[in-house]
């Protein structure tokens, strides 16, 4: 590659990098490509240096966001199943969809056509991923959306697998179809220069022998040359070298030709069943059922169920993006478990109390509002909290999210 090839790519790499700064991982993938590739010296040296900028162009951002990696303060250390997660993510989500497309990567993997494809592909989908892991037990930061950038390797994998396929059964359809026209034109081809050969040795022969004679020698000639011995024969004529070529090259274009239209049809019904099975997907993602939480539903059931000066709590304390999001409704509740607001702490969300200063606030609280988040994983803490001297008295679930009424179960105190 040249300078400017390599001064191109530490561009693209700086600015992606700048876009997200974990986009900066993928160059720990590309290192692993050269690898995999024996690329020379001067390979390695013009991605060096490409790569000594792009991270020299990243490193300010890298600096301001230390400061403010306490916003992620939410997230948790992730187990071994996120890294699955993530495969079901980018690969599936369907159990069929993601079947087919591990299936067609082994392939790919197995018996590779294109190498410099893999050894591009591979290492994207695989090192950037466990390197944030492996990060994220030190410092929480793991998150699907996150790994984005390495997305492409999965599809061109998989398309590389159904290439492989393709020119597997194609060509093995193309060759056969093509061998029968080939023994065709062959066939043809021999009938023709028997019909010649016999015609200029009758001609011959007409010439010296007259008569009857003339008439018994002929038909006798034709019977022995178009019966069997007229194949063996056939090879002495110094055109069956030039046919074999002529065959030949007949022969690969047609193999070409089969090939090409396999792999088109190849591709048009893979898309075309692709989007057939996609479509009620594509539709049920624009209904509101589909959202993962329907904030919006959530506030106004806020500002139509609750009364000024109410308490509120959040649990987790993420779940205050509900008031981020939709401030009016829940404007005038007290937030009665934040310690820190958001902005003092270096947070997104902010810093709740301890559970015995949220006890002491809600000493001479009737009743408080209860936004928690509907995760088996997540455990509630704010709830049980309350259940030790409230009692549930309203619930709504909404998808990914619940909004609960508490009232005190004795005197206030």
């Amino acid at each position: 590659m040249t300078g400017w090839r390599w001064a191109a790519y530490g561009g693209v790499v700086a600015v992606t990098a700048l876009l997200h700064v974990f986009a900066a991982l993928m160059l720990a993938a590309h290192a692993l490509t050269l690898l995999i590739s024996r690329a020379r010296r001067p390979v390695w040296q013009g991605w060096g240096i490409a790569a000594t900028g792009a991270v020299a162009a990243v490193v300010p951002l890298v600096v301001v966001a230390r400061r403010q990696s306490a916003q992620l303060a939410w997230m948790r250390r992730p187990t071994p199943g996120r890294l699955w997660a993530v495969v079901e993510e980018f690969a599936g989500p369907s159990a069929l969809v993601l079947a087919v497309n591990l299936l067609l990567i082994t392939l790919a993997l197995a018996r590779p056509r294109w190498r410099s494809l893999t050894a591009v592909a591979l290492p994207l989908i695989c090192v950037p991923p466990v390197l944030l892991f492996a990060l994220a037990l030190h410092r929480p930061c793991f998150h699907e959306r996150y790994l984005l950038f390495t997305l492409p390797g999965i599809p061109l994998l998989a398309a590389a697998g159904v290439d492989r396929l393709v020119a597997a059964v194609g060509s093995r359809w193309a060759v056969a179809v093509a061998g029968r026209q080939a023994r065709a034109v062959v066939r043809r081809w021999v009938r023709a220069v028997v019909r010649r050969q016999i015609r200029a040795m009758v001609g011959r022969l007409a010439v010296g022998v007259s008569g009857r004679r003339a008439g018994a020698v002929t038909a006798r000639l034709v019977r022995a040359v178009t019966r069997r011995r007229a194949a063996a024969r056939v090879d002495r004529f110094a055109g069956v070298d030039r046919l074999d070529g002529v065959v030949a090259d007949r022969r690969r274009a047609v193999v070409g030709r089969r090939r090409a239209v396999v792999a088109v049809a190849a591709g048009v019904l893979a898309v075309g069943c692709a989007f057939v099975w996609q479509f009620p997907l594509h539709q049920l993602e624009r209904q509101p059922l589909s959202r993962q939480d329907d904030l919006a539903a959530l506030a106004a059931a806020v500002g139509r169920l609750t009364r000024p000066g109410e308490p509120v709590l959040y649990d987790p304390p993420k779940e205050r993006r509900i008031a981020i999001a939709y401030p009016r409704p829940l404007a005038g509740l007290r937030d009665i478990a934040l310690g820190t607001p958001g902005p003092a702490s270096g947070t997104l969300y902010g810093v709740d109390v301890g559970p015995a200063e949220l006890l002491r606030r809600l000493g001479g609280a009737r009743s408080a509002w209860l936004i928690a988040a509907d995760e088996p994983r997540v455990r509630p803490v704010k709830a049980a909290v309350l259940t030790g001297r409230f009692r549930l008295a309203y619930s709504l679930c909404l998808p990914g999210i619940r909004l609960e009424h508490y009232v005190r179960a004795g005197p206030a105190g």
